[in-house]
């Protein structure tokens, strides 16, 4: 009897094991970097509420996937949107400034679209995707439509930058 238990418990830590490398990338992935053309670390600073769990899931997403990342919590989000002059039909719960202000990132947008923007570091203000839709970095659900990321331009000017 003593060698099953043993035997269940040992397939028990293994599947857990197995589930666990799953989730992490089998373990053997660095975080990169995340450098600029200039060879500097992108700075991420996230503007939330200090009451709000899905920017706080958000942040460690992006943490996770190994990006610096600096938390304000602010209860004046409007004020924070105005400065980086985010559009109000893109508005979501926070707001994401890059490299001390080369570009905002405005809500649960995945790590895909932030990864493609700081490596081609194109000629705009930044990304949004508004609301807070299921499924996305930081919230819970499924995914009901894609995710729609729109890129607004210096003028002020929006448009699709991708879907994902």
């Amino acid at each position: 009897m003593r060698i099953k238990i043993i035997g269940l418990t040992l397939a028990g830590i293994g599947i857990l094991a197995a589930v666990g490398m799953a989730f992490t990338g089998f373990g053997l992935e660095k975080p990169s970097t995340h450098v600029n053309r200039a060879g500097s670390s992108h700075e991420l600073v996230v503007y939330k509420s200090s009451t709000c769990g899905c920017c706080a899931l958000w942040t460690s997403y992006m943490q996770n996937k190994g990006y610096k990342v600096e938390v304000i919590n602010t209860e004046e989000m409007d004020a924070v949107k105005e400065k980086y002059q985010v559009p109000g039909s893109l508005y979501s719960c926070h707001t994401t400034v890059v490299n001390d202000g080369q570009y905002f990132v405005e809500g649960h947008i995945p790590e895909e679209a932030i990864s493609k923007l700081l490596e081609e570091e194109p000629a705009i203000s930044g990304i949004g995707m508004p609301g807070m839709p299921s499924a996305s970095p930081g919230m819970p659900g499924k995914k009901l439509a894609p995710f729609d990321i729109s890129q607004v331009t210096e003028d002020g000017q929006t448009s699709q930058y991708m879907s994902i």
